[in-house]
């Protein structure tokens, strides 16, 4: 019954059809055995029906139409399952079987269709050599899906699964439509030029669509999600439109790498680690209106210029838009909001600045928070008192900023080129950096705060700057941060909870004035490869180091008090020439570490109830110290590693706990009979100074210690 069925199926194809119909069945009941045998007997549109079985392939010389009528597989056995010779063949409802190097199916000629086939196995699917042909509604399972060769030719509603695929190469104008990419890698279009990619869903790992050195393609309304490392890459290609792509979850949702003058329209990017439109090296594109979310940058540029971005919203990322090293590019009519960092322009390195990467067009269309951006270039005289999001101050001269609330910015307001500009009576919050000067000079932030930034206030490549009565609060990194800087002044300024309060490196003839620090993680100041420097005043207490100097030569620290610092309240380690005068070091750690320096002089502090010790040193040479008080110090007040060649004298030792002194080394702990030595507590000596000479455990002696403390006044 089944059978007979089935005939009179086939009667009504054939009478149908205005060729003639031939059959293949491999049990002979109707037609030829083989598709081959029926392949040499048809004549140029004739129709082969294929009843279920597995077949060897064939090469089809001649213009058929040749469909499967159930589960039909044909099978290569090394070589191509079909080779396609002719024009104008539909090849439908086949199983078709690839093995080996060759593609399971090779179309040499045009105006071909294959549609509902299933493709399986070979390193290629199908290559395609002729034009205008048509794969429609088919799944290929391959290495390589489909690789094109030729032009105009037609992928539609195809399920591709394996490595790659599609693969276009030297082509034009061949459409992939409403596909589903289930590979590692979607497609590949390299020197071509006019194709276009519509409405396909991607999903994979590797790369979603490739241009390499092509030209003028159309990429729109495709849908890619997954851990691709790039969704939508283009490598030296030029003039492409991508346009109302839906990207998310890869690492970077569109790249440009060294392309020019692509238009990136509408597209939605989420949720993508790095970026989700990233430009490298890439010149005169055009982003506009495009939606960006959730991603680690919205839109990020690297060493590219002359690009134009346009219209877009940036919203929930973790940069809004980033501009780092590139120059002269233009921004109107964007919308940044709930980012992390609205906006960054920077050189994209921490070394040093490049200051042309800082000019750009930017104008206040830009809103972020609803606030417009201020971004002056080449300003003279001006006062900038309106709400800003954003301020730049661009090679400026004199020009003030004053009464601003920002947050949510990589910096608050930067200065970058400029002169005797002043930044005054301002917040920053929950920014990398409330107030940035780059080369600047004789600039001047006052009476700003900076709360919970990453860096308060940050100055690099500037000089006479000023930072007065300013105040970082909870900076994440560093409430104050010097570099590469020279005569700047820190006055009255303060920094609370940060994990380093103040920070000054390579950065000679800074002052510090009465600053305050406490409660920094780490150290309250960090000064380090800095020479000629001067603290004065500065209050450094409760943080895990107080004042920490290192390699800073000539340095002047007085009447500071760095106290109940859990380490060390004063460390000075490297260095030669310095004074360190009328400071208070107590219930420190150790109050005064010293370590390799040489030339110091150590004056008038009170180094008194420290955990360990009031004044340790190590491999230290050179040095004055007198006229110090070592009071109730846990272990000593004085102790000396490895040093030789330092003067000790004029200092009171009263009541340290375990021992008022210790030296393992040479050095002098008098300055001869007329001078004298030191006051111990522990030791009763005969005169002012007195005779009876005073061991100093270990090593060393006190030839002319004092009976009475301070009787050397």
């Amino acid at each position: 019954m089944k059978w007979s069925l089935l005939l009179a199926a086939l009667a009504l194809m054939v009478a149908s059809s205005d060729g003639r119909t031939l059959f293949v069945d491999p049990t002979g009941r109707v037609g030829s055995k083989t598709l081959a045998d029926s392949v040499a007997m048809a004549n140029a549109g004739d129709q082969i029906v294929i009843m279920p079985g597995s077949y060897t392939g064939v090469t089809v010389d001649r213009s058929l139409s040749i469909s499967g009528s159930g589960r039909v597989a044909i099978k290569g056995n090394g070589n191509s399952a079909l080779i396609i010779g002719a024009t104008g063949c539909k090849i439908s409802n086949l199983y078709i079987e690839g093995s080996g190097p060759s593609p399971g199916l090779i179309i040499k000629s045009s105006d071909n269709v294959l549609v509902n086939c299933n493709f399986k196995g070979g390193l290629d699917g199908i290559d395609v050599w002729g034009i205008n042909n048509t794969i429609s509604d088919s799944r290929i399972d391959a290495s390589l899906g489909i690789r094109l060769v030729s032009s105009k030719n037609i992928v539609q509603n195809d399920t591709f699964n394996g490595e790659k695929g599609i693969q276009i190469g030297n082509s034009s104008e061949n459409v992939i439509k409403g596909c589903r990419f289930l590979t590692s890698q979607g497609i590949e279009i390299a020197s071509s030029d006019n194709n276009r990619i519509d409405m396909n869903s991607f999903s994979g790992t590797t790369f979603g669509i490739t241009l390499f050195k092509s030209v003028h393609n159309s990429l729109t309304e495709n849908e890619l999600s997954g851990s691709y490392i790039s969704g939508l890459d283009l490598l030296e290609s030029s003039g492409n439109n991508l346009t109302g792509n839906l990207l998310n979850g890869c690492k970077l949702g569109i790249s440009l790498r060294q392309s020019d003058k692509n238009n990136l329209t509408d597209n939605r990017c989420s949720s993508n680690e790095r970026a989700g439109v990233y430009l490298n090296g890439s010149l005169g594109n055009l982003l506009f209106g495009n939606f960006l979310s959730k991603n680690g940058n919205g839109i990020l540029l690297a060493a590219s210029e002359k690009n134009t971005i346009m219209s877009n919203v940036a919203s929930g990322n973790t940069y809004g838009i980033s501009l780092r090293g590139s120059k002269h590019n233009v921004l109107k009519n964007n919308s940044m909001k709930a980012n992390l960092y609205n906006l960054r322009i920077d050189s994209g390195s921490k070394f040093v600045p490049v200051q042309d990467d800082f000019f750009q067009d930017v104008d206040a269309s830009n809103l972020v928070e609803g606030k417009p951006i201020c971004y002056l270039v080449g300003d003279r005289e001006r006062v900038v008192d309106e709400d800003c999001g954003f301020v730049g101050l661009i090679e400026c001269k004199n020009v003030s900023v004053s009464n601003q609330t920002i947050s949510n910015s990589s910096a608050g307001v930067l200065l970058v080129g400029s002169a005797d500009c002043r930044v005054e009576n301002c917040t920053f919050r929950q920014s990398e950096a409330g107030v940035w000067m780059i080369n600047s000079k004789n600039c001047t932030a006052k009476k700003c705060q900076s709360v919970s930034c990453k860096t308060g206030f940050f100055a690099t490549k500037s000089s006479v700057d000023h930072f007065e009565d300013d105040v970082a609060t909870n900076s994440s990194e560093i409430g104050f941060k010097i570099e590469g800087s020279s005569n700047l002044t820190l006055i009255g300024s303060q920094a609370f909870g940060c994990k380093v309060g103040i920070s000054i490196k390579n950065s000679p003839l800074c002052r510090l004035l009465d600053c305050t620090l406490t409660r920094n993680k780490d150290a309250g100041l960090e000064l380090a490869s800095s020479l000629d420097c001067t603290l004065q005043g500065v209050k450094s207490a409760l943080n895990k180091e107080g004042i920490s100097i290192v390699g800073s030569n000539g340095c002047r620290i007085n009447d500071c008090n760095v106290s109940a610092n859990s380490q060390n309240g004063l460390a000075l380690i490297q260095l030669s020439n310095a004074q360190v005068t009328r400071n208070m070091a107590s219930t420190d750690g150790q109050g005064i570490y010293i370590q390799t320096a040489k030339n110091v002089q150590i004056g008038g502090n009170n180094l008194s109830a420290n955990i360990r010790y009031g004044l340790r040193m190590s491999m230290s040479s050179g040095c004055n110290i007198t006229d110090n008080t070592f009071v109730r110090n846990l272990i000593s007040g004085i102790n000396l590693v490895d040093c030789n060649g330092n003067y000790i004298y004029h200092n009171v030792f009263y009541f340290n706990v375990y021992q008022n002194a210790a030296d393992n080394g040479d050095n002098h702990w008098d300055f001869g009979p007329k001078i004298g030595g030191n006051y111990w507590s522990d030791f009763k000596a005969t005169g002012n100074p007195g005779d009876v000479p005073r061991q100093i455990p270990s090593h060393g002696m006190d030839r002319y210690p004092f009976r009475d403390p301070g009787a050397w006044r």
